[in-house]
């Protein structure tokens, strides 16, 4: 009964995440979508070279700890994973403030946004990995409603449409991480032991390969947002964005659903049940698909402006570039339990080299071509996908292999 609850509140957290969808496109216009998306994927930049990463390694290392918690272990590490992501910022974030390309409020508002993505998504996942599901889905539930019920407040209380649009989603994930620092408290065994294989080195050193294939997928996938905007066609990259993240957002809504049920399994199997959960993900890409034939046109008509109608088929894009990033997601844990993670890296350099060269293609030849955008980050996603499951597939064989020989 519970399970059946979990996944109906998921679903219903996708709806409520298409209701947000509706209320930025009608009161964004696209120059506007086009510098809140730059904003998002600053933001994620952070993410992607630091808390990413970080977040792989602190699960894959706590799933040892079911009974007792190392609290202590794992405060003092995220202490040094704050300042590291505060210096990243001011490092790289005020040359950019300097030469206008942002504002000071902005360079803050990107900060907030990283770190209280990367605490929600922690802290949910440890509990999810825990067998909290239930409480979990509620807590999905409840960041989709208060993204929409902040966004529509801060728009009518005079906030700018794009502050509006950030600042709605760092308090949806403010207010969730207290929801789940309270449930935490009260429902998980806590020990101020010394965790002896959890610390800021072994972070470096074993996560170091992911930091960078974390980047590459950024550089890959978001790069086009900052490009777009410093080159002066944020409207492409507002409109591109906007259609194709519906897309993105029915495929990330069930990837995550789907990851939050079979994740556990992933962790607990120290990886074998990887090829299990690649056959079910690659059917649940199918059937996200097949939505998109039937009911895409009438999504977008209802989810955005009468503007966007004629570009219902950029949603395809959205669909197939997240659908890699699940599966990229999926590979990245499997290499993180095996330790293994460098093979992460050519992968990841092969896309973002694809994806360099279709990015550039588009600037030079077809800047104003939203459909050419798509099809480079697509098909650089191929290139990954390939290679991260052919390199999962040899891994495999070569441990069976192993195996039957010391038999």
């Amino acid at each position: 009964m519970n399970n059946k609850l979990s996944i109906f509140l998921r679903i219903l957290s996708i709806g409520l995440q298409l209701a947000y969808v509706k209320s930025y496109t009608h009161y964004l216009s696209v120059t506007e979508l086009g510098y809140s998306f730059y904003l998002t994927a600053l933001s994620y930049a952070l993410n992607a070279l630091i808390l990413v990463p970080a977040d792989y390694y602190q699960q894959a290392r706590l799933s040892a700890y079911h009974n007792a918690f190392p609290v202590r272990s794992v405060l003092a590490l995220n202490a040094r994973i704050m300042l590291a992501t505060g210096v990243f910022t001011g490092t790289i974030g005020v040359p950019i403030w300097i030469a206008g390309k942002l504002s000071f409020v902005d360079l803050l508002l990107i900060l907030w946004l990283a770190l209280f993505l990367y605490f929600s998504t922690s802290l949910r996942n440890y509990l999810n990995n825990r067998g909290h599901s239930l409480f979990t889905g509620w807590m999905l539930f409840i960041e989709a409603a208060l993204k929409v019920v902040s966004f529509l407040l801060l728009f009518f209380l005079g906030a700018s449409p794009i502050h509006a649009f950030v600042l709605s989603t760092i308090i949806a994930f403010l207010i969730e991480v207290l929801g789940l620092v309270i449930f935490f408290y009260m429902r998980v065994p806590c020990t101020q032991d010394a965790a002896s294989d959890l610390g800021f080195k072994s972070l470096l050193r074993t996560s170091s390969a992911v930091s960078f294939s974390a980047i590459c997928n950024w550089c890959q996938l978001q790069g086009y947002r900052v490009v777009y905007v410093w080159v002066g066609l944020p409207e492409i990259a507002g409109l591109y964005a906007a259609v194709s993240n519906l897309g993105t957002l029915g495929m990330n809504a069930s990837s995550t659903v789907f990851s939050q049920m079979l994740l556990p399994k992933v962790y607990s199997s120290k990886g074998t049940y990887i090829f299990q959960y690649l056959k079910y993900a690659l059917m649940l890409c199918f059937v996200i698909l097949l939505g998109y034939f039937l009911l895409g046109k009438v999504l977008l008509y209802v989810l955005t402006k009468k503007a966007f109608e004629p570009y219902s088929s950029l949603m395809l894009f959205g669909i197939l570039v997240e659908a890699g990033n699940f599966l990229v997601g999926a590979a990245s844990i499997y290499f993180t339990i095996r330790r293994t993670v460098f093979h992460l890296v050519a992968a990841n350099i092969a896309g973002l080299f694809a994806a360099c060269l279709g990015i550039a293609a588009c600037i030079v030849w077809r800047p104003q071509n939203y459909y050419f955008l798509g099809a480079a980050l697509a098909l650089s996603q191929v290139v990954v996908c390939a290679m991260l499951f052919e390199k999962a597939k040899q891994d495999m064989s070569r441990e069976v292999h192993n195996a039957q020989i010391f038999e």
